[in-house]
């Protein structure tokens, strides 16, 4: 594989944890686009790239039965952020938000835990959000989850809505 590769497969991953830290994401909707820019441009590179260095390490090794300890070290790194690419890329492409509000909903305290239910979701909140709920008002809710990880759900913000 090449240098070209390494560097496409570094940026996708430095972008990718840029988007989801939450700071980033409240500090400006543009720049939050803008490092999204750089993830999509990777999702068309990476594969096109493994398999043109594919291709190219197949007639390397056809033409030279011996290789050198350079090419051999490049290509397992190579391989190696191939790997950490697809792994990264399947828990992005499964993480989901949801977002609304909601007025009228069941709290649980079940095992020292504290739960919303919304729709057919049990989702954690805190203590604090658990005593601020009261009957008949309006919250804005924010909650992420993992579609690999059934019944794991996050509360990101809950607060009294409109």
């Amino acid at each position: 594989m090449s240098i070209i590769f390494i560097a496409t497969c570094s940026t996708f991953i430095l972008f990718l944890f840029l988007l989801q830290w939450n700071f980033l994401n409240n500090l400006s909707y543009n720049l939050h686009e803008i490092c999204s820019l750089p993830v999509n441009i990777g999702l068309l590179l990476i594969p096109v790239e493994t398999i043109i260095g594919i291709g190219i390490w197949i007639r390397y090794r056809k033409e030279k039965n011996s290789s050198s300890i350079m090419n051999t070290i490049l290509n397992l790194v190579s391989v190696i952020l191939l790997c950490t690419c697809v792994f990264i890329y399947v828990i992005y492409i499964n993480s989901v938000t949801s977002e609304g509000e909601v007025k009228d909903f069941n709290k649980f305290a079940i095992n020292q835990g504290y739960y919303v239910k919304l729709g057919d979701n049990m989702i954690q909140i805190s203590h604090e959000q658990y005593q601020k709920i009261k009957t008949g008002k309006w919250y804005h809710f924010k909650y992420e989850y993992n579609r690999l990880i059934p019944n794991k759900f996050t509360m990101v913000t809950f607060e009294i809505g409109t």
